[in-house]
């Protein structure tokens, strides 16, 4: 179930918000994915890689709970990783491009400071959204069966993580 909910939260990030939806991609050979323009010619999305950026170690860490390798997807300029343990609960990190007005769409919640330029907690989806000063969007969601304030704690560490790995 919780899998489901985190999947079915990616997927709705794919189809509702990310400009470009539909555009032809292609991978140049290091992971980086490239969109191809009208004339033909590739323009790299020059997204990082959520696994690099939170790695098996740190899920395991801060969540306290062993989990599987990751999941990986790479979707019309939206890249993820998602972590599931055996008891179902699930972790990832989405990046996309976004700028001031999309991460404002984007956004559904309680301003966290301190990370980014701005970021937001989502209570409902156990999400932070962080926009950085390079107009990247960071999106990292738990299913932990934790208490909202322990829920944030934790999903703000690891967005943390990812941002210091960022830099």
């Amino acid at each position: 179930m919780k899998r489901m909910m985190l999947g079915i939260f990616f997927i709705i990030i794919v189809v509702a918000v990310i400009p470009g939806c539909g555009e032809e991609t292609e991978t140049n050979g290091v992971g980086i994915e490239e969109e191809a323009t009208p004339d033909g010619a590739a323009i790299s999305a020059d997204l990082p890689d959520p696994c690099v950026l939170l790695t098996k170690a740190d899920i395991e860490s801060v969540l306290g709970v062993t989990v599987g390798e990751p999941e990986r997807s790479d979707v019309s300029g939206l890249r993820s990783c998602d972590y599931f343990a055996e008891d179902g609960e699930a972790f990832g990190l989405a990046i996309q491009r976004c700028d001031e007005d999309e991460f404002d769409f984007l956004k559904s919640g309680e301003p966290v400071e301190g990370l980014g330029e701005e970021a937001d907690w989502d209570e409902f989806f156990n999400n932070i959204t962080v926009r950085t000063r390079d107009d990247l969007c960071l999106i990292t969601g738990a299913s932990v069966e934790d208490e909202p304030d322990v829920a944030l704690e934790k999903t703000e560490r690891l967005a943390r993580i990812a941002l210091e790995r960022l830099e």
